[in-house]
């Protein structure tokens, strides 16, 4: 069952346009993850310091392994730094949806 993955980050203060660069260009690497299959990044409007990420992946468990083979590689060492705290997942699964 396809999974749903919230990502929440907190840019250090004035640098939420900076965190929104940083993860638009390393967003295509994405594909070559088994099990991904799209993303969307989102401002709060009223604080441009906090970005959400919406992922889909086939199961939580590939977006787990993508996480962790790129820690192995050091990939998130430019993104930490953007960051005030460590960014916050939650892993979602599909109920119900209503559209117009």
């Amino acid at each position: 069952m396809a999974t749903t993955v919230i990502v929440r980050f907190r840019a250090r203060s004035g640098r939420g346009a900076d965190l929104l660069s940083w993860l638009s260009a390393n967003q295509p690497g994405l594909r070559a993850f088994r099990g991904f299959e799209r993303i969307a990044l989102h401002r709060d409007v009223a604080d441009p310091d906090h970005v959400i990420e919406i992922e889909e992946w086939a199961r939580a468990d590939d977006h787990r392994a993508m996480v962790e083979e790129v820690a192995a590689r050091g990939g998130w060492d430019a993104l930490e730094a953007l960051l005030e705290r460590e960014p916050e997942t939650t892993y979602l699964e599909h109920v119900v949806s209503l559209a117009t």
